[in-house]
């Protein structure tokens, strides 16, 4: 396996896993059985969905890890990406109480998006002090919109307006300074 870094393997795992859901998913259409929710088409092709998804995810954080910066980060994010794969795979194949369940699944969605986000904004490195604290600041908003939806999803999806309003804000900003930080890295770059 020499040569075979993680990036490569989250990359080959994410490749085959699309590939395989394709071939299952033309397959469930052509000649599945829709009466069954959680039956053994639905399971399989959650399954290869969830491969490619979580590999994605991991894939983002293995960058960052590559990279050699913020490589605890990196493997934290690699880390709730293999385990919410596992937790996920379960719940496809033996759902419990989805009550319990949704909400820790819920849960473990929202952080390895947030992980795959964050390490891929981590990537960016600057001598620039705007570009620092657009970045420093998108990574707040990140984990504040994160942390609301985490809520959300552990309080029953409550609608308290302000709270919802507070949640729009803090997506609105997180997006914002997604696209702007790398802009703003660009346009710092070519003005040298």
């Amino acid at each position: 396996m020499k040569g075979l870094s993680l990036k490569k393997i989250f990359l080959i795992t994410m490749i085959v896993a699309l590939c395989i859901s394709a071939l299952i998913g033309i397959l469930v259409f052509l000649f599945g059985n829709f009466d069954e929710f959680g039956g053994t088409e639905f399971n399989l092709l959650t399954t290869t969905l969830s491969i490619g998804g979580y590999s994605l995810t991991a894939l983002c954080c293995s960058f960052l890890y590559e990279k050699k910066t913020f490589g605890a980060m990196a493997i934290i994010g690699m880390t709730i990406s293999l385990f919410a794969l596992v937790y996920t795979i379960i719940e496809i194949w033996w759902p419990n109480d989805f009550y319990f369940d949704g909400k820790m699944l819920g849960t473990l969605i929202v952080l390895s998006i947030l992980a795959a986000h964050m390490s891929l904004l981590l990537l960016i490195q600057s001598q620039k002090q705007a570009v620092n604290i657009s970045l420093l600041l998108t990574i707040i908003f990140i984990n504040v919109f994160a942390g609301l939806i985490i809520f959300l999803i552990i309080n029953d999806f409550g609608s308290n307006v302000f709270f919802l309003r507070f949640i729009g804000v803090s997506a609105i900003l997180s997006a914002l300074g997604t696209i702007v930080v790398p802009v703003l890295n660009k346009l710092y770059r070519i003005k040298k």
